[in-house]
């Protein structure tokens, strides 16, 4: 059965055509076609994060040791490509990075991503500088347990412990600081149980209770 197009039809289709064909001639000479590129995109190797946004932008991070962050880093200026090094972060800890990007007044939020800042190499060190406490050049409050067992250390530094002092399960201190350095943490041992020449070893103290040492008055 043959169907025959009214005329009117024919024409309208041939006037849509013909108005597609003008925008699409346009677009590909000038070069401007529809950014299909996403809003807010950011990734991370080790712990530098790399923003990228569609369009100039205003970004920041948001740090912390849970999703619940808490720690922000200094916002860039208007760019498309936002680089933050995160160098400051703890050795052998883990964080949760968010970035934050504000486009002509629109804050978007970038995914959850999780960094982990290497284990420090080499001895740490710890010093008092202008009263405050110094920990490899950065500084340093320390959260700290007493005679917890080496084989704690890990579930205790997820809580947020950072130093350990002592030992109440016997163990020696080179366990200790295998412990130590897998958890991001140092170890502050009694004197008598110390290593000062293992990595971890960052100071000692002296056991100074009076009844317990014959210490006299």
């Amino acid at each position: 059965m043959l169907s025959v197009v009214p005329r009117r039809a024919l024409i309208a289709v041939a006037a849509l055509a013909g108005a597609v064909g003008i925008v699409v001639g346009v677009l590909a000479a000038t070069g401007v076609w529809p950014s299909r590129t996403p809003a807010l995109r950011s990734s991370a190797l080790g712990t530098t994060v790399v923003v990228r946004t569609a369009a100039d932008s205003v970004a920041y991070l948001e740090v912390g040791r849970t999703g619940a962050y808490g720690v922000f880093a200094a916002p860039s200026g208007p760019a498309r490509t936002h680089t933050f090094r995160l160098d400051w972060l703890e050795p052998g800890r883990r964080y949760h990075v968010r970035a934050v990007t504000v486009t002509n007044g629109v804050t978007r939020l970038g995914p959850d991503e999780v960094v982990a800042a290497p284990p420090a190499r080499g001895p740490r060190e710890l010093r008092l500088e202008s009263g405050h406490f110094l920990l490899d050049g950065r500084p340093w409050i320390p959260r700290f347990t007493w005679g917890s067992c080496a084989s704690s250390y890990a579930e205790q530094a997820a809580l947020g412990i950072d130093a350990f002092m002592s030992s109440g399960c016997g163990d020696s201190p080179a366990r200790q600081a295998t412990a130590a350095t897998k958890a991001g943490a140092v170890v502050i041992p009694a004197l008598d149980q110390a290593d000062r020449s293992l990595p971890t070893t960052v100071a000692t103290y002296l056991r100074d209770e009076a009844d317990l040492n014959g210490v006299s008055a």
